[in-house]
């Protein structure tokens, strides 16, 4: 039974989990396997709640272990895969405009994804079109994120470790202060 249950908590942990953010001008959801987690545009209710005080963050002691909080970060987008989907329509009330915005637009955007799927496990989809009729623009896209539980958790350990090393003071991966001469050459 205990063999059991360690094979079920190691499936868990690295199967991948699919993340769906979608966003267009009448919708904005997150969905998490198809369970909507997050709806911005739904009807919110208003009930009051209590304001808790906030608690001040001195962002200098951010600021000394920023290498850290950045590898950190880093470890995390290495290892998510990132699928954009997107449909971009340029409007303006000028011609012109319309036109520069679109050249820009089919210049950049290019360049930048594919930047991102050499550096990371990102891929892309998607079309911008040109419309010199209408004064609106609009932008839908669609992302999916998939990762596996035991990146995050690792990331969360180490983002735990970080914080600890900024509230409490010390070294990351340090030893005792009081250790003996030549500890490591006592073999």
């Amino acid at each position: 039974m205990l063999y059991l249950i360690f094979l079920l908590i190691v499936l868990i942990i690295f199967i991948p989990i699919n993340t769906t953010i979608t966003f267009n001008q009448k919708t904005f959801y997150i969905k998490i396997y198809n369970i909507i987690v997050i709806n911005l545009f739904k009807k919110k209710k208003t009930n009051k709640v209590k304001v808790k005080p906030k608690r001040k963050i001195n962002l200098n002691l951010f600021y000394t272990y920023r290498k850290e909080i950045i590898k950190s970060i880093k470890y995390l987008f290495k290892r998510l895969n990132i699928k954009l989907k997107y449909n971009i329509t340029v409007s303006s009330s000028d011609a012109f405009n319309t036109a520069m915005i679109f050249g820009t637009l089919n210049s950049l955007l290019p360049a930048l994804f594919t930047y991102l799927s050499y550096n990371y496990k990102f891929k892309y989809k998607g079309n911008i079109y040109c419309d010199f009729n209408s004064a609106k623009s609009k932008i839908e896209f669609n992302v999916l994120i998939s990762f596996n539980l035991i990146t995050i958790i690792i990331f969360l350990i180490k983002s735990l470790l970080i914080f600890i090393k900024i509230y409490k003071g010390g070294v990351l991966y340090g030893r005792a202060s009081n250790r003996r001469i030549n500890e490591n050459y006592n073999g």
